[in-house]
């Protein structure tokens, strides 16, 4: 990132793969997709500030950071809009199997 602010999310994959490319583990170790940092503090802030629903942008984060593991980018307009769309389908997802609407 090299960016001296803070942020909302930090994500390190743990595989090199193009956007909707999944991950092929060679052994049991290679199963991690990598990790995630929510910068939970400066989220809640931004709620605050925003009026935003915390518990719903928190989960919008998380998907933005999952997009990240699974080599979605969002330097040109395309990777933004490829990039959206997978977020909108893990939210749909999730709406969908705990019965939330986000």
């Amino acid at each position: 990132r090299q960016r001296p602010e803070p942020t909302d999310v930090l994500s390190f994959p743990f595989h090199r793969v193009s956007a909707g490319e999944l991950p092929r583990p060679r052994c049991r170790e290679e199963y991690n997709l990598g990790d995630i940092f929510l910068g939970v503090e400066y989220i809640h802030q931004q709620c605050r500030d925003t009026g935003e629903d915390f518990d719903g942008v928190l989960l919008v984060t998380a998907a933005h950071g999952l997009c990240h593991l699974l080599g979605y980018q969002h330097n040109t307009k395309y990777e933004w809009e490829q990039m959206y769309q997978k977020e909108l389908e893990i939210l749909e997802e999730l709406n969908r199997l705990t019965g939330t609407h986000l």
